[in-house]
């Protein structure tokens, strides 16, 4: 039956039929004698006495069939509209559409409308469904919503309030550094309905949090140092939401170093390397000191020129400080007046060949021109002997054959009185034959050591070795047992790929459990393998990280340091074919993601690259060597990772190696660059001074003295505190040192250590045996890599 509405009030229904004509129409069962049809029109009339279900059959009839229809009649006993409920029961959404249809009844046509609501609330009269989509406006309140339903009899107003539904957001970030044995505590926060209900889903032993306030507890220890990842979720009527993170336990600093308790002399230079344990990164600053003192914040050596009118005793305090803590060191340094006493304080250069011939500066104090000053190096005159002023003498090195080492530099006079410098001059043989002390490592016969990096494995304090098999596709490692000897290497694979050659990689901490890790460079298949230490020298097989997106990025070369200044070290990978520097951001736990990449220059042909901080603004800048422009190019940290262009600087021919540190101890990074060169005579390295603004002041060449320099390793070769540069040259079967020997970077004399019998391509610096010398290690592109002991004379020579 077809169910047709009314109201006691008159009704009509229109009946309608196909057929031919002329049809008929009538009435079976009527619920009364007031309904009546019209036989020619088909119209039902029909006034309801009474509410309630009649049930009536339409008869249609021609001449030659009939058809009925049978309708339910369903009678409203009130007329005027009534609403049949408070309100909806469920609550809108941000964002997502909400209709409800107001129940309503009376005599029809009913037609509604909004009389108030919120302004994007709408309403179909027909129907009375209102549609609503909330926005986040409307969160945090509730709504008044009045709704008229009208027809011919009267109308009805109905009122109620709808709560805009708001799921839980988390809003708070979270704490992500927490201390060994001091209390942690993080307050999530979240926006949406209340009450919210919080729950740790993942987390270290002993972590809780309060599921009223969000508030995350823990009590790390000393064995927690490490990362560990951790998970909250917050919850009410509507749903939940989760926030993850890794959280870093770390160690708080502790200063493990001693001050030096001489006194020195008004005018003399002061140097202390403050020394501390405690997790990276570690900031050190002057709290008490005396004016012109100064300390490194990143390396902690504290500097101080005293002038005449220094003499005393004067007070420093020395603070070193991480997101853990901080440890301070109070000591005092007693400055001497300067007396009549003839003083040497520095010899420069401060060493030379044995051959002599060598120009050097004394400088010192209450110098005279006569009578008979002579100047000697371990009592052999030194010639062209000329007083200059009061504080130099200059003077050329005597021959010294047969003896190296650290010898005694005096200035003397015919009237007895004299000066000594004790082990002021370092006498050095040119180069060196094979006789000398080492320890060469064998690995698989077919394989081929390329890079070769220092780093403590096994946190016992003594320097490991690994090393890159471009052959086998392996990474070798080989641990120190304390002496300089080292264990039989081993290896894990580096990649799959049989055509795959890696040759560069990076090593740090990446997963913060305080053992090294290492990043290798994987070029045909644009990737970086990823080899998490175990703490015992050995590696947890490879994980694949992809890198570009291009298909054709090429990736060559890699540096580890900390991007976005959470702690955590992160990656930047050169890729040579698409020219770009991949920027890939760790989250402390070893798991990377990689941000829009640095574009380089076109044509470039981008080969190495170097991470520091050029600008002193405590963010980690770039410098990637450019072959095909032969330049250098700055990039800058914003400090979350991303990168500016600062430009480029023009080196040598075809730059291959590079590196950052310290050359002239102005407190600013500097750079070496290692030119390959087309010819012999463009083999050069370049040195850039740098400004500490993010440029490089002063940019100049040194003559290589070999053909192709290659690879870049920097530290103090001569125990001088100057740091010195080594560099690998395979077409020499040979490395050479170069010396930086005034302090202030600018590298005069070559001394070519080994001459060995093979390519020396891998170089790299550690104190392998304890001795306080920085001994070598270098690989030969062969089955095999080689330690090189220092003697305490600062070379290779027995």
């Amino acid at each position: 039956a077809d169910r047709v509405p009314a109201c006691l009030a008159p009704f009509s229904y229109q009946a309608t039929a196909t057929g031919s004509t002329p049809i008929r129409w009538s009435l079976e069962d009527p619920p009364d004698e007031a309904m009546r049809i019209d036989e020619t029109t088909g119209r039902l009339d029909w006034t309801p006495s009474a509410a309630g279900n009649f049930t009536v059959t339409v008869v249609a009839v021609n001449r030659v069939g009939r058809d009925d229809l049978s309708l339910l009649i369903e009678v409203n006993g009130e007329n005027v509209p009534r609403f049949t409920a408070p309100g909806p029961d469920t609550h809108p959404a941000v964002g997502e559409e909400f209709r409800y249809t107001v129940p309503v009844t009376g005599c029809p046509p009913i037609l509604c409308s909004l009389e108030e609501a919120p302004s994007a609330m709408t309403i179909e009269p027909s129907t009375c469904t209102i549609v609503w989509t909330p926005g986040e406006e409307d969160l945090g309140q509730e709504h008044l919503v009045m709704v008229k339903a009208t027809n011919d009899f009267g109308s009805a107003e109905l009122r109620f309030t709808l709560t805009v539904a708001s799921p839980p957001r988390i809003t708070s970030d979270p704490v992500t550094v927490a201390c060994a044995d001091q209390p942690y505590t993080y307050q999530a926060e979240a926006e949406g309905s209340t009450p919210i209900t919080w729950s740790l889903r993942t987390g270290p032993p002993g972590m809780t949090i309060s599921a009223e306030l969000g508030t995350l507890t823990w009590q790390p220890v000393v064995e927690d140092v490490g990362s560990h990842p951790v998970e909250i979720e917050a919850a009410n009527e509507f749903g939940t939401d989760t926030q993850g993170f890794s959280l870093a336990v770390r160690l708080p600093p502790t200063i493990t170093s001693t001050p030096p308790a001489e006194p020195i002399v008004a005018e003399d230079r002061f140097t202390y390397q403050g020394v501390a344990d405690g997790s990276p990164p570690l900031t050190w600053s002057l709290v008490e000191g005396p004016s012109g003192a100064v300390v490194n914040p990143a390396t902690g050596l504290v500097t101080w020129q005293t002038t005449a009118e220094d003499a005393g005793t004067f007070d420093f305090v020395l603070r070193v400080e991480n997101a853990c803590g901080r440890d301070e060191q109070a000591f005092t340094v007693t400055v001497q007046p300067i007396g009549n006493e003839i003083r040497i304080t520095n010899v420069s250069p401060s060493m030379g060949l044995t051959s002599g011939g060598l120009p050097i500066v004394l400088s010192g104090r209450n110098f005279k021109a006569g009578p008979g000053l002579s100047v000697t190096i371990d009592n052999i005159e030194a010639s062209d002997v000329t007083f200059v002023s009061a504080t130099e003498i200059r003077a050329t090195t005597p021959p010294h054959f047969g003896k190296i080492g650290l010898f005694d530099v005096m200035v003397r006079y015919s009237d007895g009185t004299s000066a000594v410098l004790e082990n002021g001059f370092r006498y050095f043989y040119e180069w060196c034959d094979l006789d000398i002390s080492g320890q060469s490592l064998s690995i698989d016969s077919g394989s081929e050591a390329a890079i070769v990096e220092t780093a403590d494995l096994d946190r016992n304090g003594d320097p490991d070795l690994v090393v890159t098999d471009q052959a086998k596709r392996l990474l070798w490692s080989a641990v120190n047992r304390g002496d300089g000897g080292f264990t039989a290497p081993v290896s894990v694979a580096v990649t799959t790929n049989g055509s795959e050659a890696p040759l560069h990689m990076a090593v740090a901490d990446f997963d913060g459990d305080l053992f090294p890790d290492v990043a290798v460079a994987r070029p045909l298949d644009d990737a970086v393998s990823l080899l998490f230490g175990r703490g015992d020298g050995r590696f947890d097989p490879f994980e694949t990280l992809s890198v570009g997106g291009t298909g054709n990025d090429d990736p060559v070369d890699l540096a580890a340091a900390d991007l976005d200044g959470n702690g955590s070290i992160d990656l930047t990978v050169v890729n040579r074919a698409s020219e770009t520097v991949s920027i890939l951001l760790n989250d402390g736990t070893g798991t990377f993601e990689e941000i829009p990449q640095l574009p380089l220059p076109r044509g470039s042909v981008p080969r190495r690259i170097a991470a520091g901080d050029l600008d002193g603004d405590g963010t980690n800048d770039l410098l990637v060597t450019l072959g095909g422009s032969d330049a250098l190019a700055i990039g800058l940290g914003n400090g979350d990772g991303t990168f500016r262009s600062g430009g480029t600087v023009n080196v040598g021919d075809f730059p291959n190696g590079v590196a950052l540190a310290d050359f002239n101890k102005d407190g600013n990074l500097d750079a070496v660059v290692a030119n390959e060169g087309t010819s012999r005579q463009d083999d050069s390295l370049t040195i850039l001074l740098g400004s500490g603004d993010g440029t490089f002041g002063t940019v100049f060449d040194v003559p290589a003295g070999g053909n192709e320099p290659h690879n870049v390793a920097v530290g103090d070769r001569d125990g001088d505190t100057n740091l010195d540069i080594v560099v690998s040259f395979p077409e020499e079967n040979a490395f050479f040192t170069f010396y930086n020997l005034a302090g202030d970077g600018t590298f005069g004399t070559i001394f070519r250590n080994i001459i060995l019998l093979s390519p020396v391509f891998g170089v790299t610096l550690g104190d392998y045996d304890g001795d306080n010398d920085l001994d070598v290690a270098t690989t030969y592109r062969d089955d095999r890599f080689t330690v090189w002991f220092v003697t305490d004379q600062g070379g290779f020579c027995n």
